[in-house]
């Protein structure tokens, strides 16, 4: 599976993986199930990072279109997690970079990056400033 969702501390982060080949389609079917969660475990979200680090991504305008207005409908079930997206080549920073600029006042905050201890280092600093939260995973390995 090219997407994978690790839950962090406790089940209020998580960093979603994304590996290989990955379509857009396949990025917004992983998103569609894990929005899908039970309310009361969604409401517990207060960050996420996504990594398309290893991953080669395929993906469109529309389709982007698409994951900001599932990001929208979240929002009105927890607007409090900070995202950060890690992306290391041009057109994926690119992407995400659309993404970010497109979603506006009524989706997560969020903050694109190009190297991981940076997005790491940020979403610790935001997640302390807003929910006095310190010492969350922010990898697998950091747990």
């Amino acid at each position: 599976m090219p997407v994978k969702v690790i839950n962090l501390s406790g089940g209020i982060g998580n960093r979603i993986v994304c590996t290989d080949f990955l379509e857009g389609e396949e990025f917004i079917a992983a998103l569609d199930a894990h929005l899908a969660q039970d309310e009361l475990t969604f409401k517990k979200y207060r960050y996420s990072i996504v990594d398309l680090m290893d991953c080669d991504l395929d993906i469109t305008f529309e389709q982007i279109q698409q994951i900001i207005q599932m990001v929208r409908v979240a929002y009105l079930n927890n607007p409090e997690p900070v995202v950060a997206i890690i992306s290391d080549t041009d057109l994926k920073y690119g992407f995400a970079r659309m993404f970010e600029q497109m979603s506006g006042n009524h989706a997560w905050e969020t903050k694109v990056f190009r190297d991981a201890h940076e997005a790491e280092t940020w979403i610790r600093e935001r997640v302390e400033q807003l929910f006095g939260l310190s010492a969350i995973a922010v990898n697998d390995e950091s747990l």
